[in-house]
């Protein structure tokens, strides 16, 4: 292994108007930052990741049953988190990508991180569901009741 104890404590090289200064002059700093910016180290990767989430769900709306045991499941959840427990929940809802139009279920999931009974807005991570597209709710504190 290489000792590097004669170079490691060099000052950094200062070209004045030499042969490499002339052939890499100095960037702006929109162009460094440009060097640092996040690309997609794999193509179609986000694209796959929408399409793995998609639920093969038929388009329907809820039975009076299915809406009371919703509305339980979301009151008990509020109590939960009321009482700083962590809840891992997963979510099959209706979501319009803004993009495309296109209209799908996915499955959201993930740790609830806010449910707000007013707005009537649940939020998974940094997903925000509304009541109204949830078709189902899944997690293993239901088990439990």
């Amino acid at each position: 292994m290489r000792d590097y104890s004669d170079i490691i404590n060099l000052s950094r090289p200062i070209h004045n108007d030499d042969a490499f200064m002339r052939k890499h002059p100095p960037m702006s700093i929109e162009n460094r930052a440009k060097i640092f910016a996040p690309f997609a180290a794999l193509k179609r990767y986000d694209e796959a990741i929408k399409e793995a989430s998609k639920v093969d769900e038929p388009d329907r709306e809820l039975n009076e049953e299915e809406l009371k045991e919703l509305d339980f499941k979301l009151n008990y959840l509020k109590h939960l988190k009321d009482e700083k427990q962590a809840v891992m929940l997963e979510v099959i809802h209706f979501k319009l990508d803004n993009d495309s139009g296109e209209a799908s279920y996915i499955k959201t999931v993930g740790m609830l991180s806010r449910l707000d009974m007013s707005a009537k807005l649940i939020q998974i991570v940094n997903e925000k569901i509304a009541f109204s597209n949830i078709m189902t709710i899944k997690s293993d504190v239901f088990d439990k009741i």
